[in-house]
This record gives C-alpha cells, structure tokens and sequence, in this order.
C-alpha cells in the first residue's frame, strides 16, 4: 500500500517497483497471506496493515478510521525521512 499521486491510498503491482534504499520504518513488521497466488502473499508495513487483514478492506473502501491510520502511518514516515 502505498500513497498515490492523489494522496489516497492504493495497492500496485511488485514488478512496477525497483529498490534503491532498503531501509524500513522502525515501526513495520512482516506477514504471510494466503489469499492465492493473484493476489496478497506476503506483506511489509505497519502494524495495522500486517497484522489485520479487515483494515485492508476497510482501507479500500476508505473507512474514515482506516483511512486516518494510514494518512498518520505517512506523516510519520515523512517526519522520520526529514529527521535523518
């Protein structure tokens, strides 16, 4: 999940992305999915994200709540990248 151009949020596609730093928010974890092999297998990020597959839903479908979480999950990535 990422923050598109408009400023919401939106899955795409790994093979679209190239790392060029690997560094990871101190705060982020890893999982594993098993919802097939088109869709979500193994996902980084917050805490949220990973460990409750319903926020991902509730996301997509821009939950005011879900929403919020993921609008201060991005300031607060921001604010850590500024203060390196």
């Amino acid at each position: 999940m990422i923050e598109s151009d408009s400023g919401s949020s939106a899955w795409y596609p790994i093979e679209l992305f190239e790392v060029v730093a690997g560094r990871l928010p101190v705060n982020w974890r890893f999982g594993t999915r098993d919802e097939g092999e088109r869709w979500t297998q193994a996902i980084w990020g917050y805490p949220e994200l990973v460990d409750d597959p319903s926020y991902n839903v509730d996301l997509v479908e821009c939950e005011a709540s879900a929403v919020a979480v993921f609008a201060a999950q991005v300031a607060a990535y921001r604010k850590e990248v500024a203060e390196e």
